[in-house]
């Protein structure tokens, strides 16, 4: 069959062709949609038995048709680059439910669904292909079908391909279909040149992923007059205002040590030129190769500018080529140009003949850092690098300082340091004013004949360091232990941000009380008002924060702002140039005006975007300032929740809701939730702009509760006595109507294989949740465990054997479909059961399950 190539490639983004793995972004959907194109009716669905049982993990898509009354198409599809000779394989699993089964005999008289390879040509028209029914109405029922994996070669011409899973409706007839765990594997490669699908533009932008302002344009002199053949890219800024990109790119598999090269043409027009001097205040165009890891964040790169108003007009530059080298970690690599657009200046640039070529795996470069100095004092970092000729790369060092910016070391006249004949490097880190309160330290591995860019209380290492490899080095001067977790205490004895505030770590300012509550205080001390803020010491990331405070938020001091927020500061969010920290925050302050109605916030920064920045008002809460607040945060949407009172998440009833709003990404109206990273989770306590409170009085704010769960509904409790890793989820959610699937495991290996694991189920915690009860000889790695499931009102769940460290047993729950269930929690811990060993009976971590729909 066939569908209009103006139809199918709509929206693609594409994604490389590789050898023998995957090529798939999100093959089982345990992502939702993640990566696919979608038409017609086609929708992730979670687990739902009978109906919707996915064959592996909590999801699949379930498809049908459009019931348009003629014949219709509904799809799912992934676009990838290919070259003509180039083999493809393609392999799903379907299945139908016999309450919705399809009906009928299948094509051409009733709906049928296909797995399909299909090959474009230059122009976007569809030249070939390889296809195979996959489901139709003789297909058994409620079981999952392997079907025979179709092949197809790329036919002369090509230059993309597509994975495509469609549904096939000729009249009205009904009908599901249900699948799962799709692969697309490439069997043969070009061994070498352009990797570029439609490289000169002379099909458009096809092949192309696009965002801003780029479109093909045919030759119209003098405006337009391409490189080579007929048509070129026209890139220009987004007119925002703000700092904006407009871009084109590519994608590709890639691995550590794997080089690439990219080389283009650039030009623009006298009768409209990019004008000014380029970054940072004027308009300036560059090409990036840019490397990501499994996960989608982006590790590494390099990059060229390649016009900006310096450029001379009227005339095509073949600019010099850049090269980079995978780090270690890479899955992916982005082959791209970027208008950047600080301002409202226009301008207009030309891009023709790009070429992004590759060469094969070299030894991968590495780095470590081996040693640091303690915080406070002076000192060298050392490490050892390998992988690289010695003699004649370098290494740069940068220093992070919170609150006031990243740092080259040795100095800005020296920024890199010699690698020794025996690999190690060393580095002076004390060189000037605050070095001895640094928190991080990195070290980059720089190629022969690279200048690294000066870092002078940057945001960022900058985006350009074209590094062969980096490590990142993190110390802190104080730590205490919070909520079953380890903070940071963030010191300066010299005013930094946020708001040129002195930090203190005395322990009356920052510290734990008998009860396990966090206080912050802003105090006089040592002749400077000063102020208070703790780090989560681990990375986080998407998932839900949830937090308990003990204090009037609502009326704190119109000068003072207290703040529970994610930061990363390594700035590396290109998603939103303007501000990279990857920063969500709840806060509660009147910004220094006592008559403000509104005493808080919540924002995704920037905070200057229309809709970024919500005000509200928390309210005197009596008898006690019990006030709980959590956000979700998802990779296109945060959902805030405050309450007055003590709760589980969840479990929030509407008499007691403060606030509640949810933040959607919408690039277009310049709202973007940013993309996970290596933010942490922090609290601080300030003054707004540094002076003092307007009462001149020490103040307080207690945070009773923290918690985080990376799965929607799940959250860990237990204050750090079992180990980490020994509770976990393996699929699913708490959800009604579906089956959650924990693991039990022992990482510390203090048990021995054999051991049994069970889990408590429990509808109450223990006293003092989320800490527990201490139990003595039930500790797998000390004298006690920590017990946090009521055992007056339980039931134990038996496991299989354990098999060793990391190989959690996996024990089912099944959340009965009852509507009353929803917001309800259940309380889980895991028990290792070693009769004859030296841990006996091993207390796992624990979970409440926070029931949904």
């Amino acid at each position: 069959m066939k569908i209009t190539s103006a139809f199918v490639l709509a929206g693609a983004l594409l994604a490389p062709a590789s050898f023998a793995q995957n090529l798939l972004t999100n093959p089982g959907f345990e992502s939702g949609l993640a990566g696919w194109s979608t038409f017609g009716n086609a929708f992730a669905e979670p687990a739902n038995p009978p109906s919707v049982d996915p064959r592996t993990g909590s999801q699949l898509v379930k498809m049908f048709g459009n019931f348009s009354g003629g014949f219709d198409v509904s799809g799912i599809y992934q676009a990838f680059p290919a070259a003509p000779g180039d083999e493809f394989t393609i392999d799903a699993w379907s299945r139908h439910w016999s309450g919705d089964a399809l009906a009928g005999g299948g094509a051409p008289a009733d709906n049928w669904v296909v797995m399909k390879i299909a090959f474009f040509g230059g122009g976007g028209t569809e030249i070939g292909g390889s296809e195979g029914t996959i489901l139709d109405g003789t297909s058994p029922t409620d079981t999952w079908i392997d079907n025979a994996e179709v092949t197809g070669i790329a036919p002369a011409g090509t230059v993309s391909v597509q994975c495509l899973i469609l549904y096939l409706q000729p009249g009205n007839a009904g009908g599901a279909a249900l699948i799962d765990d799709v692969s697309f594997t490439a069997t043969s490669q070009p061994p070498s040149g352009n990797l570029l699908a439609n490289a000169d533009f002379e099909s458009g932008l096809s092949g192309w992923s696009v965002f801003g302002n780029a479109f093909g344009e045919s030759t119209n002199p003098p405006a337009i007059v391409p490189q080579s053949g007929s048509q070129a890219c026209k890139m220009f800024g987004n007119f925002s205002g703000a700092f904006d990109v407009s871009g084109i790119y590519q994608s590709f598999p890639a691995s550590p040590g794997q080089t690439f090269t990219i080389d283009a043409w650039s030009r623009h027009f006298a009768g409209d030129a990019l004008i000014g001097g380029g970054p940072p205040n004027d308009n300036w165009v560059v090409m990036k190769m840019a490397f990501f890891d499994a996960g989608g964040t982006e590790i590494g790169g390099a990059e060229r500018i390649i016009l900006d108003g310096n450029s001379p007009t009227d005339t095509w530059i073949h600019n010099a080529p850049v090269n980079g080298t995978a780090p270690p970690g890479t899955a992916t690599v982005q082959c791209l140009i970027l208008y950047l657009q600080p301002g409202n200046a226009g301008g207009a640039a030309l891009i023709d003949d790009v070429s992004f070529t590759t060469g094969t795996p070299t030894q991968t470069a590495t780095i470590e850092i081996t040693s640091a100095p303690a915080y406070g004092g002076p000192g060298v970092i050392t490490g050892n690098v390998s992988g690289v000729d010695f003699a004649t790369h370098r290494v740069a060092v940068y220093l992070y300082i919170d609150g006031a910016g990243w740092w080259t070391k040795p100095s800005d006249q020296n920024p890199t340091v010699a690698i020794q004949p025996d690999g190690t490097f060393t580095a002076n880190v004390y060189t000037c004013c605050l070095d001895g309160g640094a928190t991080l330290f990195t070290a980059a591995v720089l190629a022969p004949g690279v200048n690294p860019p000066i870092a002078a209380g940057s945001c960022r290492i900058p985006s350009s360091l074209p590094s062969l490899a980096e490590d990142t080095h993190e110390r802190w001067g104080r730590t205490l232990e919070f909520g079953g977790r380890t903070w940071a205490v963030k010191e300066s004895p010299s005013p930094v941000g946020p708001g040129g505030n002195v930090f203190s770590d005395h322990p009356a300012d920052v510290f734990v009380d008998g009860q396990g509550q966090l206080h912050l205080r802003v105090v006089f001390r040592d002749g400077v008002w000063k102020s208070s803020e703790v780090v989560l010491v681990d990375d986080v990331g998407y998932g839900t924060y949830w937090f308990t405070t003990e204090s009037q938020v609502g009326s704190l001091d119109p000068n003072l702002t207290f703040g529970a927020f994610t930061w990363d500061p390594f700035c590396d969010d290109t998603t939103i140039p303007a501000w990279p920290n990857r920063e969500i925050d709840f806060e509660d302050s009147r910004w220094g005006n006592p008559g403000d109605p509104f005493s808080s916030q919540v924002v995704v920064q920037p905070y200057d975007v229309p809709g970024n920045l919500v005000r509200y008002t928390t309210p005197f809460l009596s008898p006690t300032p019990t006030l709980t607040r959590h956000f979700t945060w998802q990779p296109h949407r945060v959902d805030y929740m405050v309450a007055k009172g003590q709760h589980s998440p969840g479990t929030v009833t509407p008499a007691d809701v403060v606030h509640e709003s949810t933040y959607l990404h919408n690039p277009a109206a310049g709202r973007r939730v940013p993309p996970a990273g290596r933010e942490k989770w922090r609290f601080n306590l300030w003054i707004n702009g540094g002076g003092a409170p307007s009462n001149g009085q020490t103040a307080e704010v207690i945070i009773s509760d923290f918690r985080f769960s990376d799965t929607v509904g799940v959250f860990p409790a237990g204050c750090g006595i079992n180990p980490n890793g020994s509770a976990v989820v393996l699929s699913g959610g708490p959800f009604l109507g579906t089956t959650i699937t924990l693991g039990v495991d022992n990482p510390t290996g203090t048990q021995n294989p054999g051991a049994l694991a069970n889990l408590l189920l429990g509808f109450a915690p223990t006293a003092n949740y989320p800490c527990g009860i201490e139990i003595p000889g039930f500790g797998m790695t000390g004298p006690t465990g920590e017990l946090l499931v009521d055992l007056s009102n339980h039931v134990a769940l038996p496991g299989g054997p354990w098999t060793g460290p990391g190989n959690a047993v996996p024990i089912q729950i099944t959340i009965p479909p009852t509507v009353g269930l929803v917001g309800a929690s259940l309380y889980t811990q895991g028990v290792m059961l070693d009769i004859t060993g030296a841990v006996p009976i091993g207390l796992a971590g624990a979970q409440e399950l926070c029931i949904g729909l």
